[in-house]
């Protein structure tokens, strides 16, 4: 659980920032966040809701895309995809989710291409 200790603070104005200063305006995504830090420290698969379709992932890692937008890479093991193929990498827009869940289940291998030094992110928040 690397940063989850220093993940959410307050400042005294109406926006709400995590550490390093990077600003998220909604207290709603700083509890998505803070919850999937959560489940990825404790390698805990996830289910939520995005797209109108059911998503169930390992999640890997939380940052800041090149966008500005928060993500998470997760590794979809369940569930439905507009591609077609539920099963794979995905890179998920956090402001999108919604109905999420940590689960009792634990994943314990790490996928073998899984790469901690996302590309897909300019500022890592948390990771495996």
């Amino acid at each position: 659980m690397q940063k989850l200790n220093q993940i959410v603070k307050y400042n005294y104005c109406s926006r709400s920032y995590l550490e390093g200063g990077v600003y998220y305006e909604t207290e709603r995504n700083i509890k998505m966040i803070t919850k999937i830090c959560e489940a990825i420290g404790q390698k805990r698969v996830i289910e939520f809701q995005y797209d109108n379709r059911f998503r169930v992932v390992e999640p890997y890692c939380v940052g800041e895309s090149s966008r500005g937008n928060v993500v998470l890479r997760a590794y979809q093991i369940d569930g439905e995809s507009s591609s077609g193929n539920p099963i794979g990498w995905r890179l998920y827009d956090i402001s999108k989710l919604s109905n999420l869940e940590i689960t009792s289940r634990k994943f314990s291998l790490i996928q073998p291409d899984y790469n901690p030094n996302d590309r897909g992110m300019v500022k890592i928040i948390c990771n495996l």
